[in-house]
């Protein structure tokens, strides 16, 4: 009986373990989202809203579902009057939560059917959104009062090292490329002193670093000369690198070493921001960045490489610039000029994602949120007319913080005289109502059962090993 118990609580130590992180098929229970978001003026505006028709259209989920949830185009039309008597040019902001490095951008925005240009500010990182403790932090960096702090604040000035100054470049060659079959690896190994000098390198290396100031960089040799790109090492503070050593070994890390080999460096004094905005808009180019046109994407990448001078000795170029790849407050700037006594009609489109869920149903929740308050900054609001078209795998409004009405296509309106005074946040899912458990307590089910079935054959393979030992006690008993 003791050994049943012990294999009941193990497998239910297992289950409280592993059920809300993964299932059978791998997919995750529940993935925050990114909320969308009204447009807003950047300063104090005459012009008024007069109604605003919103549409979350599902119907090429399919097609553009790169995540976890099925993607919206998002077609957000604003009829404005400028009820002045003189013209009036105002510069708008549409925010949204993007990552520069992942994904294609599919933001378009119109001024009476003309699409007119716009620029891209890279604004606050908020990779912290998925939590929901920081939810505040979140809504004060997308509030109406931060995104003109971003906008007029002053360019990074790093503390670890002087982008405004001059350093060190040392430039790595090498005569063994295509005519070896076998891949190559280009060892360079230096000591330099970790008061006074830290290093930056091109993505072609790998590195180790010690606290003693000695470092290794080590890249693989190809057809193309290098793996990645352009061998470079850069100085920043104090050039105290000394015992300069360049090695190259054929096979494995370190093993066989190429004696005829030829490597050599060049050095020179460079600008740093210069040079550093260089080959970060060439490590962008590689990366195939989403947004074209982004203003200011170099600050982040050397707020990174600052902050990362704080712990390391030595940073490559790609762990920099793969900061973009977390999640930004991307704002879209664009100015629309208003006639006296005008109605025009600005229309912006996007595609937004959702938060899955299915913590608590077989099936998983999807929900969006719209946050529509940044269009109070207008002198004034009135209607909003509302279109959601989910998608067929789910059907189904659960739950809203706005009210809809869903017709006989399964198209879901909703019509309100005033901006609501709570942000849009709606749920859809395969069924009107939750069906079936919450995938844990299926996972409890199979572990239970397989425990049960566990437990009742040990319990038959021991009561057949008792009548077996009463059959042979029996049998000689009888003979």
């Amino acid at each position: 009986m003791k050994k049943n118990i012990r294999l009941f609580m193990v497998l239910l130590l297992l289950f409280i373990m592993v059920a809300p992180v993964s299932t059978a098929n791998s997919m995750p229970v529940y993935m925050e989202g990114h909320p969308s978001f009204n447009i807003l003026a950047l300063e104090d505006c005459p012009i008024v809203v007069v109604n605003e028709t919103l549409e979350f259209d599902f119907s090429e989920s399919e097609r553009m579902n790169w995540g976890w949830s099925p993607i919206a185009r998002v077609t957000a039309s604003y009829r404005m009057q400028n009820p002045g008597t003189e013209q009036e040019t105002i510069t708008m902001a549409f925010p949204s939560v993007m990552s520069l490095l992942a994904g294609e951008s599919f933001t378009k925005i119109t001024v009476d059917g003309h699409e007119i240009p716009f620029t891209t500010l890279l604004a606050d990182n908020v990779n912290y959104i998925g939590s929901n403790e920081n939810s505040e932090q979140f809504r004060q960096a997308a509030s109406m009062e931060n995104i003109l702090e971003q906008l007029n604040r002053e360019p990074y000035e790093p503390q670890n090292f002087d982008k405004n100054g001059t350093a060190a470049l040392y430039r790595f060659s090498t005569n063994e490329h295509s005519e070896h079959d076998e891949r190559r690896n280009l060892i360079i190994s230096f000591s330099l002193d970790p008061k006074r000098t830290t290093v930056a390198v091109s993505d072609s290396f790998g590195y180790s670093a010690f606290e003693d100031g000695s470092v290794e960089l080590f890249a693989w040799i190809e057809r193309d000369f290098l793996y990645r790109a352009e061998p470079w090492m850069l100085v920043l503070g104090e050039d105290t690198i000394r015992d300069l050593r360049m090695e190259t070994y054929e096979g494995g890390f370190k093993e066989n070493p190429v004696h005829d080999a030829e490597a050599a460096y060049e050095k020179e004094i460079v600008e740093v921001n210069s040079f550093l905005s260089e080959q970060i808009s060439l490590g962008i180019s590689r990366h195939q960045l989403g947004i074209p046109e982004v203003n200011d994407y170099e600050e982040p990448v050397f707020r990174w490489l600052d902050e990362w001078f704080e712990y390391s000795l030595i940073v490559t170029l790609y762990d920099a610039i793969s900061v973009l790849y977390q999640l930004h407050l991307v704002v879209f700037l664009y100015d629309v000029t208003f006639p006296a006594g005008s109605m025009t009609e600005v229309t912006v489109q996007y595609t937004t994602d959702g938060t899955m869920d299915r913590r608590n149903s077989k099936n998983p929740m999807y929900t969006y949120a719209y946050i529509s308050n940044p269009a109070r900054g207008f002198a004034g609001f009135g209607g909003i007319d509302v279109v959601i078209r989910p998608p067929a795998e789910t059907p189904y409004i659960l739950s809203s913080t706005w009210p809809f009405e869903r017709d006989d296509d399964g198209i879901y309106t909703a019509s309100f005289d005033a901006l609501p005074d709570d942000d849009l946040l709606f749920t859809i899912y395969s069924a009107p109502e939750l069906s079936g458990p919450p995938v844990f307590i299926i996972g409890a089910i199979i572990l239970l059962t397989g425990a049960a079935v566990i437990i009742v054959i040990k319990k038959l393979k021991s009561r057949r090993e008792r009548n077996n030992t009463a059959t042979k006690k029996l049998n000689n008993n009888l003979f």
